[in-house]
């Protein structure tokens, strides 16, 4: 596994992003922090574990999008994913991929539940299938249009991020992130898979934590979302 994480002035969580994926107990692991010039002391938290990182930079970028992609281009891993400074693995995440991987050969494309933590509440994030009668592996398998991908309010394909996983050659067929793309990049990036014929397996088990914060893009960037989903049809 190659997993990046992205971050600009998280310190507050960083650590705890950091630890959930140093405490996988996952031997084959390349964990990359591409930080984008941090003002606050994220870069001494990431210094505080660097022996254990593959690869870690902290420099001015575009954002979100272009330091993820930074991070993958460095990436070895038979498998891929991203994980945001202020999100986290659940223990045992990377071990139970797998051994999913292991029994189902030919899967380039994981997802799993994910909690979802503000200041009051956790709750549960579960996999939204296309269409009555989902068994749990089918999300997406149902729907040929890789604008239900991109879209999730009409097609109800929901698939939590921080809990999405794919296989490198997947990752480099689609070619990563639109730079572009500040809000709805990881809709485009599902939509683009899609177009090309790749389908998500999906796993009935929590993956990962969301976390809900003031700062978060989740709580201010509605509107910039929506225009970047209405961007992405347009072109």
């Amino acid at each position: 596994f190659s997993i990046v994480t992205p971050s600009y002035n998280q310190a507050q969580f960083l650590e705890d992003a950091i630890q959930s994926v140093l405490t996988q107990e996952y031997p084959n692991l390349e964990y990359i922090i591409i930080d984008g010039g941090s003002t606050d002391h994220s870069v001494d938290i990431i210094k505080k574990y660097e022996h254990q990182l593959t690869y870690w930079v902290s420099t001015p970028d575009s954002g979100q999008s272009e330091a993820i992609n930074k991070g993958m281009t460095r990436a070895t891993g038979e498998w891929v994913s991203w994980l945001n400074s202020d999100d986290m693995y659940l223990p045992g995440t990377l071990v139970a991929i797998a051994e999913e991987i292991k029994n189902n050969p030919g899967i380039h494309w994981i997802v799993g539940s994910t909690l979802v933590s503000d200041t009051r509440n956790i709750t549960r994030y579960s996999i939204k299938p296309h269409a009555p009668g989902f068994s749990g592996h089918e999300v997406g398998n149902s729907s040929s249009s890789w604008l239900d991908y991109v879209c999730t309010k009409n097609s109800r394909i929901q698939l939590p991020q921080p809990s999405s996983f794919w296989s490198r050659e997947a990752w480099c067929d689609v070619g990563g992130l639109n730079l572009a793309l500040h809000y709805a990049m990881d809709h485009e990036l599902y939509g683009r898979l899609a177009y090309l014929g790749y389908r998500p397996h999906c796993m009935d088990r929590d993956l990962a934590l969301f976390r809900v914060h003031g700062n978060s893009k989740t709580s201010s960037g509605q509107i910039p979302f929506f225009l970047e989903e209405v961007a992405i049809f347009d072109n």
